[in-house]
């Protein structure tokens, strides 16, 4: 990973959008929790298909709920990586550990 490129909660996956409330497509809530986050994380511009068209919208977190999610695909992860397997453990690895670590 090239930390100009992409960071760890982009590489976090997102709820399916046709699932969630305006509010958390909006980012007034977390995509995750629902409830109204005092300090929010910003996850990144996303792209769904919703309502049969294409829409870009922007998802925020709770720190707590990115930190649980970065901890689940961080274990994923580590098992599937060819170079985190003999425990070199590569950028994106760290990475998501650091943000798993964050709450």
């Amino acid at each position: 990973m090239n930390p100009a490129f992409v960071q760890p909660v982009e590489m976090l996956p997102m709820p399916k959008a046709d699932m969630l409330t305006d509010r958390q497509l909006a980012g007034k809530a977390c995509v995750w929790c629902g409830v109204q986050p005092r300090e929010s994380l910003d996850l990144g511009p996303r792209l769904s298909i919703l309502n049969g068209g294409l829409r870009r919208w922007f998802p925020k977190a709770h720190r707590r709920c990115a930190a649980h999610e970065a901890g689940k695909v961080y274990e994923l992860h580590r098992r599937m990586c060819a170079r985190c397997a003999p425990r070199d453990f590569c950028p994106d690895a760290t990475s998501l550990y650091r943000l798993s670590q964050s709450a």
